[in-house]
């Protein structure tokens, strides 16, 4: 996370603290530099379109009760299978990002996978692992990581009825604009946008049709 005291603000630590921000990305050899941040924050989308991140992506914060979401749940041929711990799950974790997104995130797998905050499924229909999904403890969903964007409704639908089964109260998720499978999927399960977010980059990648972060400092 990026942030800076709206009474400090112009007076370059933003720049600075981007600047640093940077520095660690060529360090590591980051070839994708993004970032995510509510889209009606006008100071610091200047401030990353200056240093060359681009908004690309409309996302959008979704939430409901967990009531409302039950009476309108539909059936999904959709189910949710915990994910085991170990190398073969991370693996396939892996893969699945690989192809929605262009890369690989296996640490962050392997570090949510043993958290006691976030619950790992993968996505199965017919037998046949089509995707995961993250659900954390306070009901918030993602990220989710699909590999068939025409199965992506069914998907999110058997999500929400899991997320429910886990005993939230209120359910949470971040929808991208180009993911309108998704979107129209959680909207008839009662969810209705809260906040709305937007990706900048330095240049396009992934297939946002396919992919729905955790949080703004968490892609």
């Amino acid at each position: 996370d990026l942030f800076v005291d709206p009474i400090s603000q112009n007076r370059r630590i933003g720049k600075t603290l981007l600047g640093k921000t940077f520095e660690h990305a060529d360090l590591m050899e980051a070839s994708h530099r993004a970032l995510i941040t509510f889209a009606y924050n006008s100071v610091s989308t200047g401030l990353y379109v200056r240093h060359g991140l681009f908004p690309h992506v409309p996302l959008y914060i979704l939430s409901g009760t967990s009531r409302l979401i039950s009476s309108h749940l539909v059936g999904s041929d959709c189910s949710c299978v915990a994910v085991e711990p170990g190398l073969q799950s991370i693996g396939m974790l892996g893969r699945t990002d690989e192809d929605a997104l262009g890369f690989r995130r296996d640490k962050h797998h392997a570090f949510n996978i043993e958290s006691e905050a976030t619950n790992a499924f993968l996505i199965q229909r017919q037998g046949s692992n089509i995707g995961y999904a993250y659900v954390s403890s306070d009901g918030h969903v993602g990220p989710v990581a699909l590999l068939d964007v025409s199965v992506s409704a069914e998907a999110v639908t058997s999500v929400l009825r899991h997320t429910i089964e886990l005993g939230a109260e209120q359910v949470s998720m971040i929808v991208p604009g180009p993911a309108d499978r998704c979107m129209a999927a959680a909207v008839d399960c009662g969810l209705r946008i809260s906040e709305p977010l937007v990706l900048l980059a330095s240049h396009p990648f992934g297939d946002w049709r396919r992919y729905l972060p955790r949080d703004p400092g968490y892609m």
